[in-house]
């Protein structure tokens, strides 16, 4: 069957399992097949049918980094995410501001090259939460540290990179595409 992935957020996908679609675990994304594709799916496809590649494009995305304890070892290691001061939720073709991705788990191209710099942050390949994601890992054990603890709630280190102090913020070169949860910090 010829799938055509579609782009849901996260607190639709109640309603797109209820009109038939299906989830693909190896890709983390939505599904119909091309015999399905009717009014029903319409506002989860792109404008030629098909879900666009990437979810957000920015010009103005940076690389945010700040030292944090494992929760492993405890020694300090540094964690990052990708910041956006600006740039454009590709699906709803709005604007968007000053937001993180977390859960990333789709990066075009340019910023694969750009963030081969943070080694430690690559994508899990094994089963949990975040299966498929850019994760970071301890630089001095390896213990993996999920999004969740540095995204989710108020005094996490990337909760709102725009207000944070210890955030250390690296310009990324050109327009970057990627597609994970976008978060904006209150």
């Amino acid at each position: 069957m010829e799938r055509i992935h579609l782009y849901v957020p996260p607190e639709e996908y109640a309603q797109v399992k209820a009109a038939g679609a299906c989830w693909d675990d190896e890709s983390k994304r939505w599904y119909i097949g091309r015999d399905m594709v009717s009014a029903d799916f319409s506002r989860w496809l792109g404008e030629d049918g098909e879900a666009p590649e990437f979810g957000y494009s920015s010009d103005q995305a940076f690389v945010a980094a700040a030292q944090v304890s494992c929760v492993a070892c405890h020694e300090p290691t540094e964690v990052i995410c990708i910041y956006c001061e600006s740039g454009t939720d590709l699906e709803r073709e709005e604007p968007m501001a000053q937001c993180t991705l977390s859960n990333v788990w789709s990066v075009d191209d340019a910023l694969a090259a750009q963030l081969a710099r943070w080694p430690q942050f690559r994508q899990e390949s094994g089963t949990g939460s975040e299966e498929g994601c850019f994760v970071n890992y301890c630089s001095q054990c390896g213990a993996k540290h999920e999004d969740y603890l540095l995204h989710g709630e108020p005094g996490d280190v990337f909760f709102c990179v725009a207000l944070a102090e210890a955030v250390e913020l690296t310009p990324l070169s050109g327009r970057v595409q990627m597609s994970g949860d976008c978060g904006f910090g209150i």
